[in-house]
């Protein structure tokens, strides 16, 4: 069986029984030209005014119950108490799009 981390092939094994050897570990890709092709291109103005100068967390994935971004969000509350200009970022589209933006406004 193939599975995409170390993460899964623990999880596998410990909660199914499965067998780790019989697990194979073939990550995600990712086109590494491609991303630093990007990360050359110059950010919006709008975008550079609201990340630069400041502390930002970011994370990138589908928003999905698997994903668990809400425990992020909850988290983060409590940075700016002592980190004033942290942004937390939030990158993807997903299922659960509408809850996460309905949970910041909280």
């Amino acid at each position: 069986m193939v599975v995409v981390s170390e993460g899964v092939r623990k999880d596998l094994a410990n909660y199914l029984g499965l067998l780790p050897e019989k697990l194979y570990i073939i990550e995600n890709g990712c086109d590494i030209g491609d991303i630093n092709k990007l990360a050359q291109e110059e950010l919006n103005e709008e975008i550079a005014g609201l990340l630069y100068g400041r502390k930002v967390v970011m994370t990138a994935g589908r928003p999905s119950r698997a994903k668990g971004q809400w425990h992020l969000i909850r988290a983060f509350t409590k940075v700016p108490v002592q980190i004033p200009e942290a942004l937390l970022v939030i990158l993807g589209t997903g299922g659960l799009e509408k809850y996460l933006g309905d949970l910041v406004k909280m």
